[in-house]
């Protein structure tokens, strides 16, 4: 009997997070790129705001997504 696409999938991830004891630094790489993301694209449609403003900006359109 062969396994389906989610199933090995499923048993993947929890291979993965099963032997990774600290997942916040495990997944800090991809945060940083996601919120690099938004901040470029809120620093091209906006670049006369402050920094903070475009970072607040960036973080609440991370959030949405």
């Amino acid at each position: 009997m062969t396994m389906s696409r989610h199933a090995a999938g499923r048993i993947g991830a929890h291979t993965r997070w099963g032997n990774t004891p600290d997942r916040v630094a495990a997944t800090e790489p991809a945060r940083r790129t996601a919120s690099s993301k938004w901040l470029r694209e809120v620093q091209a449609e906006f670049p006369d705001l402050d920094a903070a403003a475009q970072r607040q900006m960036a973080d609440s359109r991370c959030r949405a997504h």
